[in-house]
């Protein structure tokens, strides 16, 4: 019996542009799961890909290493095709174990100080920013985010002015046409591309420079940054830069975090209100967050989850099997893209009564207790390939909330018409602004 779905609308393309005409591929699998229930299929071009929405299909599936390459073909004109991203198999599992070192429970302690750092820079920007101004968050939240993961990927490089503001710049030129290419497999224009190999090669050339500074600091006995790792596991120059600019598209993810926490706080007040108080009680007087106190502000992290789950940051993820498989009774041939499609649990009525509405008490422990675990998975579960960067994500949201809420009061500026756009990863769409108000 094959898995139920809609046939092809284009013989070339397949489904794709059903994508399109939804909104985006999270979109799209919102509408099939709706329709055909927790596993469906469509065609990827011509291939025939399965997509599972449910915690009991998750679990059947989690076991799973390898991820298909097709799924995140758009980004190797970006990467490169030594990326990690596409390594599957001994290698990708070695590289992962290596890599992810760098990004550990106990690693990440040590970074809560550059983490404050740099949110302490941000704060300090926003004290000589008049009252009642404007502020745009998406864009400074990008700034926070690019300097915390690049100098925490790369070292003390990057924390040059200059140099980070550069690497921002050809960033978004290339992460911007990917999202416009993930809409339309047609080629973009010559101008497109040109501007598009320009600002890669611009960037590659940032990256280069950062991997050689790091190589010619005398005073770096411990190599345990990420890039350090990097470099002893990688076989070429190539894979070196391809897996460090791999590393570096987490930016985007971090920010946008930021960026929908904020918003929803200024959108709720009360909730606001209560974050606050429970950093007054459970930080002394100008304390940062630390490892050793994050236990202590369990709310600050229920609205973490709840920006993560109500947003949809990263709306899917997918995996393959090298031999034939069985998912809900249905035969899945060998090799068969199966997207795990995480957004569309998140949003599951079933699972979150009133998914549009930003509650941080849907993560209470009572509540947390009630529902199965495998409801919420933002960032992957199968094979132990989930981000690896969940703990550090978590590590520099809280710091940089707890230093800005303690100190001013963030309000939307006036009403705005903010949309959730479900690109390679869901953004706002169009510039938040907010106003600032001194305790």
């Amino acid at each position: 019996m094959d898995v139920p779905g809609p046939k092809p609308t284009s013989e070339k393309d397949g489904n794709i542009p059903d994508f399109a005409a939804a909104g985006s591929l999270h979109e799209y699998l919102v509408k099939l799961h709706k329709e055909y229930g927790p596993i469906t299929s469509f065609w990827m071009g011509g291939s025939h890909v399965v997509s599972i929405a449910s915690p009991e299909l998750f679990k059947q599936h989690q076991h799973l290493f390898d991820r298909p390459p097709e799924l995140h073909k758009l980004f190797e004109a970006f990467v490169g095709p030594k990326a990690i991203v596409y390594a599957n198999g001994a290698d990708g599992k070695n590289r992962r174990s290596n890599y992810d070192k760098a990004l550990s429970k106990e690693r990440v302690k040590e970074y809560y100080a550059t983490l404050q750092e740099i949110a302490n820079e941000v704060i300090d920007k926003y004290t000589k920013v008049p009252t009642g101004e404007k502020i745009a968050l998406n864009t400074s939240m990008s700034v926070y985010a690019l300097k915390v993961n690049l100098v925490l990927l790369f070292g003390d490089h990057f924390h040059k002015e200059e140099e980070m503001l550069a690497f921002h710049e050809e960033y978004d030129t290339c992460w911007s046409e990917l999202e416009r290419r993930r809409l339309d497999p047609s080629p973009p224009s010559s101008e497109r591309q040109e501007r598009f190999d320009k600002a890669k090669s611009q960037l590659k050339e940032l990256i280069n420079a950062a991997i050689e500074h790091r190589r010619n600091e005398a005073h770096h006995e411990k190599k345990n940054l990420l890039i350090d790792l990097i470099e002893e596991c990688s076989s070429s120059e190539e894979q070196i830069v391809s897996d460090s600019t791999n590393y570096a598209i987490g930016i985007y993810a971090s920010w946008t975090l930021m960026t929908w926490g904020l918003y929803y706080l200024a959108q709720n007040q009360e909730v606001q209100q209560k974050v606050y108080e429970e950093i007054k009680s459970a930080l002394r007087d100008d304390e940062g967050v630390q490892a050793s106190n994050m236990g202590a502000l369990p709310y600050m992290m229920q609205v973490i989850d709840e920006t993560i789950r109500c947003s949809v940051i990263t709306p899917y993820a997918g995996r393959f099997e090298q031999e034939d498989a069985v998912l809900d009774g249905y035969h899945i041939p060998k090799n068969t893209t199966v997207i795990h499609a995480l957004g569309v649990v998140l949003q599951d009525e079933k699972y979150w009564p009133d998914p549009d509405k930003f509650d941080p008490d849907r993560f209470s422990p009572a509540n947390v207790k009630e529902r199965s675990s495998m409801a919420y998975v933002p960032f992957g579960f199968a094979g132990k390939r989930t981000c690896p960067a969940t703990d550090f994500a978590y590590a520099e949201t809280c710091v940089l909330f707890a230093a800005l809420l303690r100190k001013f009061e963030i309000k939307l500026a006036g009403p705005q018409s903010i949309k959730r756009i479900h690109g390679l990863i869901t953004h706002p769409s169009e510039e938040i602004w907010i106003t600032l108000n001194r305790r």
